[in-house]
C-alpha cells in the first residue's frame, strides 16, 4: 500500500489491483459484453457520455464506484463500451472506489468492487480516508475528503474527469429539497452534466445533493471534457432512473452491495424517496423521466444577448431567493380559497 495526499492535509492510503490492469479493457473481448452491448441500457449510456457530458473518444474517465447498483451499472456499461467501442475510439474506464471506513461493511464493499473490476478487466484504484478523525460534520467532512480524492486520482491517472452514477431519481429530490428546504429558485435547474471538479463541496446534508448546487451552478456552461480542460464531474445517468440501473446489473447476472444508511429515515432524502417520490409518481405517472427531459432542454449557460433563453440571473436574484411576502399578502387579499 502506497501513500497520497489530499489538500486537507489529512494521509490517505490508496491500492491498486494490478492484477485487473492485465484484462483492460480491449485486451479480450469476454462473451457476456456481446450480449450486453445489444442492451438499449448501453445506447443511453454512451449518449449520456459522448452527446450530454461531451467525453471525447479514447478519454480516460474516473469512475466513482461504491458498489450499489446504479455505479455498479456503470462500471458494467463502461466497461462494455470500452471493449465493444475499442477500434471506432470509446472510453478507458478507471475504477476509483473510496472507502470512508465508517460502516461496518465498509471493507467488505472495496473487495467487492476489486473482484467485479477484475473480473470485467477494469483498472481499479482503492482509497482510504479516514473522516472520523477530521474534526466537524462528519457528513461534510467525509464528502470533502471524497471528493479531493476523487479529483487527486482523476490526476495520478491523468484521466479528463470523474463519472458518477446520479440519475434521474437523484435529480427530482435534489430539486424538491432545493425548493422545499431552503426555497432556492435556481434549485429548479437541478444538477448539470457537467461542472469543474472542485478540491472542496460546500458542507450540506446529503453529498451531492442541494448543498452541492452552488458548485453546480458555478459550473455550468464549463468547457466540455478534452486535453486543455480541467478536471470535469460529469453525469452521464441523469435521463436514467434508479430501477433501470437494477434491471440492468440483473440482467447483466450482478449482484450489487447495499448501503444501509440509505434506509436512514431522519435523513431527508430518505424520507422523499419512501413517502414524497411514489406519491408524485402515482399522481402524474412518469413524473421522474419528464423532470430529467426538461431540464435536458435547459441552456448550460446564460444565453447571448437577444437570445430566447432567460440566464439563471433572469430568474433568481442574486442569493436565489424571491420575495413572496407581497404576492401572499395579494393572494390573501383576493380571498382565493385554500390560502
Amino acid at each position: 500500500m502506497t501513500s497520497g495526499r489530499v489538500k486537507s492535509g489529512r494521509t490517505i492510503d490508496r491500492r491498486e489491483s494490478h492484477r485487473a490492469a492485465s484484462r483492460l479493457p480491449g485486451s479480450s473481448t469476454p462473451a457476456e459484453f456481446v450480449a450486453l452491448a445489444r442492451d438499449p441500457f448501453i445506447a443511453r449510456l454512451r449518449s449520456g457520455l459522448f452527446d450530454h457530458c461531451g467525453v471525447p473518444r479514447g478519454a480516460r474517465v474516473v469512475l466513482a464506484v461504491s458498489g450499489g447498483a446504479d455505479s455498479l451499472a456503470l462500471l458494467l456499461g463502461a466497461a462494455v463500451i470500452a471493449t465493444r467501442s475499442r477500434r471506432s475510439g470509446g472510453i478507458t474506464p478507471i475504477c476509483v472506489h473510496v472507502n470512508h471506513h465508517l460502516r461496518p461493511s465498509a471493507d467488505a464493499d472495496a473487495r467487492y468492487v476489486e473482484r467485479q473490476c477484475a473480473r470485467l478487466g477494469v483498472l481499479c484504484d482503492v482509497v482510504d480516508i479516514d473522516p472520523a478523525r477530521t474534526r466537524g460534520n462528519l457528513e461534510a467532512v467525509a464528502r470533502r475528503l471524497r471528493y479531493a480524492a476523487l479529483l487527486d486520482a482523476t490526476r495520478r491517472h491523468r484521466a479528463s474527469c470523474v463519472a458518477t452514477a446520479h440519475h434521474a431519481d437523484d435529480q427530482l429530490e435534489t430539486i424538491l429539497m432545493g425548493l422545499c428546504r431552503d426555497g432556492r429558485v435556481d434549485a429548479t435547474l437541478g444538477m448539470p452534466w457537467v461542472r469543474p471538479l472542485e478540491e472542496s463541496t460546500p458542507s450540506h446534508e446529503g453529498g451531492d445533493q442541494q448543498g452541492d448546487q452552488q458548485g453546480d451552478q458555478q459550473g455550468r456552461g464549463a468547457k466540455q471534457p478534452g486535453r486543455e480542460s480541467p478536471v470535469l464531474l460529469i453525469r452521464p445517468f441523469l435521463g436514467h432512473r434508479h430501477v433501470e440501473c437494477e434491471l440492468f446489473c440483473r440482467r447483466a447476472g450482478r449482484r450489487w452491495r447495499h448501503d444501509e444508511s440509505n434506509d436512514d429515515l431522519t435523513r431527508a432524502r430518505a424520507r422523499l424517496r419512501r413517502d414524497v417520490v411514489p406519491v408524485l409518481e402515482s399522481l402524474w405517472p412518469g413524473t421522474t423521466q419528464r423532470v430529467a427531459r426538461a431540464l435536458a432542454q435547459l441552456p448550460s449557460a446564460p444565453p447571448s444577448k437577444g437570445g430566447a433563453q432567460p440566464s439563471r440571473e433572469a430568474i433568481a436574484p442574486a442569493g436565489g431567493h424571491i420575495d413572496l411576502d407581497p404576492v401572499d399578502a395579494a393572494v390573501r387579499g383576493k380571498g382565493i380559497p385554500g390560502t
